[in-house]
């Protein structure tokens, strides 16, 4: 089972402090008994305690975790740990998979399309 999202999606929506915590818990192997079964992703991640988490292959933000932030439904590192562990199907995070984006890059294409629209409307 391939997830629906990438690296990128998770980066852009994810706040810097939960990012590096669920990278911390990726590489450092707490990311275990990884199962894919009826589009979800189940895992143990050995956190403060071991945490029962599950996410979405379509969403990353739709699952459980048995963590305090989970129990209220509220997206947690546990949870984006395991998302980098689908994404990344267990392989190191390169030096730019860990940087988080600090601005938005717009495709060449859409800065033409901007730019059309512009002059259209000045016209």
């Amino acid at each position: 089972m391939t997830p629906t999202y990438d690296l990128n999606k998770i980066k852009f929506a994810t706040d810097e402090a939960t990012f590096r915590r669920a990278v911390g818990l990726y590489e450092s192997g707490k990311v275990t008994e990884v199962e894919g079964l009826g589009g979800y992703y189940s895992a143990v991640v050995l956190g403060t305690k071991p945490y029962r988490v599950s996410v979405s292959g379509r969403n990353y933000k739709h699952g459980h975790c048995t963590c305090y932030l989970g129990q209220k439904d509220t997206l947690c590192k546990h949870m984006i740990a395991l998302a980098l562990y689908a994404v990344m199907d267990g392989r190191p995070l390169s030096d730019k998979d860990r940087q988080l984006f600090h601005h938005v890059e717009c495709s060449r294409w859409l800065i033409f399309w901007l730019n059309c629209f512009y002059v259209w409307r000045r016209s």
